[in-house]
């Protein structure tokens, strides 16, 4: 026998707790309790749905509470621009070689801890603990952290679409409005901005449904046909 063939076709993925696929595995029983593996599933997510579609090979680099301009509920603050090259997360002594796998397509879905950073004051989520003072952090800054993402993948992969997404749990109007100017104003004709529409999510778990990840596949799917984009 032979080995199967690789897909043709490879995507990179930045994403939050959305893309983990928490909530997934949740019914609406109220057994909500906290971050337990069963009740989350990646393969299931709006990203692998949409990489199965494809058939195309899949890297995903996400982890819940993870911001991309400012930080939220976590202890201990989770940036991308911190954390994107490391092998695991927190280990600062081993860089992952980010040009071993070139991507033909890039996708992030971040914002949404950024958004509760923002609504919150900066405030962890209701224990008092802030990290910066109120309105320490602004829209300029959010817009700046995506100008960076961008400014990032493109020099590491030049020829690869990016599509900034954000929105399936709601959306605030700094963080779309700061991903929107920055896409603008980058000069890359390939760089998108995707505004998801909210999707169905659980009451206890606070994250999408199952049904909920297929409407932001399909949503994605859309874009990507509405948008001739090709990889």
């Amino acid at each position: 026998c032979s080995a199967p063939e690789k897909p043709e076709k490879k995507l990179l993925v930045y994403g939050d707790s959305i893309t983990v696929g928490f909530g997934v595995e949740y019914r609406a029983t109220g057994d909500y309790g906290g971050e337990v593996p069963e009740k989350e599933d990646g393969t299931r997510a709006w990203a692998a749905l949409f990489a199965d579609a494809c058939g195309a090979d899949i890297t995903e680099y996400c982890i819940s509470g993870v911001s991309i301009g400012v930080p939220c509920w976590r202890e201990k603050p989770i940036m991308w621009d911190n954390i994107w090259r490391q092998y695991a997360f927190f280990d600062t002594g081993s860089d992952y070689d980010m040009e071993h796998d070139i991507p033909d397509l890039v996708l992030c879905n971040l914002g949404s801890n950024d958004n509760g950073g923002l609504a919150d004051g900066l405030s962890n989520f209701g224990n008092g603990t802030a990290y910066a003072p109120a309105g320490h952090y602004t829209r300029a800054d959010l817009e700046k952290a995506y100008a960076d993402f961008i400014a990032a993948m493109k020099r590491l992969y030049p020829h690869a679409p990016v599509i900034l997404g954000y929105g399936m749990l709601g959306t605030g109007p700094d963080i779309m409005g700061a991903l929107y100017d920055a896409v603008a104003a980058c000069g890359y004709p390939d760089v998108y901005a995707l505004n998801f529409t909210t999707v169905e999510y659980s009451a206890n778990a606070g994250h999408p449904t199952l049904a909920g990840q297929e409407d932001g596949y399909r949503q994605l799917v859309k874009f990507v046909e509405d948008n001739h984009i090709t990889f």
